[in-house]
């Protein structure tokens, strides 16, 4: 594996593997660039001036983009027992990469696809990104190695303030160039990382079976079933502010767009900040990752108490702040207290958790929403606080009888 850049390390940090930087500015581009796509995609089948589809055609196109992360998540431990990660890793990049460029390309020659076309293409990217998050992580676990809380932070960090920008970015774009170039973007971004990975990722970094020690993928996931439980309540049921942020306009403010703009710029700031902030809790991951959870259900249940939109905007900021410090905990704690051989499997579900489920999480928020607009954002809340006292109380009971190994085990 790649040795560690010595050099410039602060005192008592382990140093970042070399290439690692170069991962985590291209994996956040790439990010950045995939927002831009679905706006653009949303822009292209919804936009008078395109496709001009109804809300239930992009609804469609979504639907396939999602469903194979909640069929391939379950089943991801077991594909990665027999396909190593950075396999998968590898020959998902280049397929996203061909799949999203010939795409572009098409649109540039002036090609006029047909609804079929997009709901295809939506599953067939769906499907790559459903065993290529999985498989990255999974590898940024062993390539990271002791410094994986520190890079996993950065990287989390940056993509959520290069995200943060990508819908403007799409904006300036579709105004002044064709749609195509967006997806041709995105795909040269895909192909970046795989260079980024060929270069710099060894397949001997690759998490291994240890065949004197194989619990199985049943044990595994029921052992982490109140970690996953936890982060489905979050990042699917609580994380719904594009949903519940325009529900509050009617509340804060008159103007409505300018709002929704503030109130969406604080919350996508404390997203950037939590991850700095998380990698300093990385010796109690665990308790620490059940403390977040529930700060972010007490910041989203006094959002609705719809105060100003000042102290809107602040609890915003705390909520998001407490998100993504969740995320990097809740994957560290997988990375200090899983076996190995597990990781894959979990990160499967987790990626089902995190990823999968949030269109179910959107359709409870609206379901929610007949009780007034205050549910969508109390109940959720409520919700968050339960799961995470609930899990602290789990983490608590286990102790060293956690269903993990130790810290310190070989990858």
């Amino acid at each position: 594996m790649s040795s560690a850049v010595e050099a410039g390390a602060p005192p008592g940090r382990t140093p970042l593997p070399r290439g690692a930087v170069s991962f985590i500015v291209a994996q956040s581009a790439s990010n950045a660039c995939s927002v831009m796509e679905m706006f653009t995609l949303s822009w292209l089948v919804l936009s008078a001036d395109q496709l001009h589809l109804t809300p239930f055609s992009f609804a469609l196109i979504v639907a396939g983009h999602f469903l194979p992360v909640v069929l391939l998540g379950p089943l991801y431990g077991r594909i990665a027992r027999r396909i190593p990660p950075i396999r998968l890793w590898r020959w998902c990049l280049a397929g996203e990469a061909t799949l999203t460029t010939v795409l572009g390309v098409s649109l540039l020659a002036g090609a006029d696809p047909a609804f079929g076309v997009f709901v295809v293409y939506a599953v067939a990217l769906g499907t790559m990104q459903a065993l290529e998050v999985p498989s990255r992580q999974s590898m940024l676990m062993s390539f990271l190695q002791d410094a994986f809380a520190r890079g996993y932070a950065l990287f989390t960090s940056t993509s959520r303030a290069l995200s943060a920008l990508a819908p403007l970015l799409a904006g300036l774009l579709l105004a002044n160039v064709d749609v195509g170039v967006v997806f041709v973007v995105n795909g040269v971004s895909f192909a970046a990382i795989l260079l980024v990975v060929l270069r710099n990722v060894a397949p001997a970094t690759a998490p291994r079976p240890d065949g004197s020690r194989q619990p199985g993928p049943r044990a595994s996931i029921r052992a982490w079933r109140p970690l996953l439980l936890l982060a489905f309540a979050l990042a699917a049921i609580g994380n719904q502010f594009p949903v519940t942020n325009i529900l509050a306009l009617d509340h804060l403010s008159h103007d409505g767009s300018v709002a929704f703009g503030v109130v969406s710029a604080a919350l996508a700031v404390g997203m950037v900040a939590g991850p700095l902030i998380a990698q300093r809790a990385e010796r109690f991951a665990a308790e620490a990752t059940a403390l977040v959870a529930v700060t972010f259900g007490v910041f989203e249940i006094a959002m609705g108490f719809f105060g100003p939109i000042v102290s809107y905007c602040l609890l915003a900021f705390g909520a998001g702040l407490a998100l993504s410090s969740f995320m990097v905990l809740s994957v560290t704690t997988i990375k200090k207290q899983a076996d190995p051989a597990d990781q894959p499997g979990i990160m499967g579900w987790f990626g089902v958790a995190t990823i999968g489920l949030v269109p179910a999480g959107t359709l409870l928020v609206g379901w929610l929403a007949r009780y007034g607009d205050q549910a969508t954002l109390m109940a959720p809340g409520g919700l968050c606080v339960v799961a995470g006292l609930s899990y602290l109380v789990h983490v608590r009971r286990q102790g060293a009888e956690r269903p993990a190994v130790r810290e310190g085990a070989s990858t």
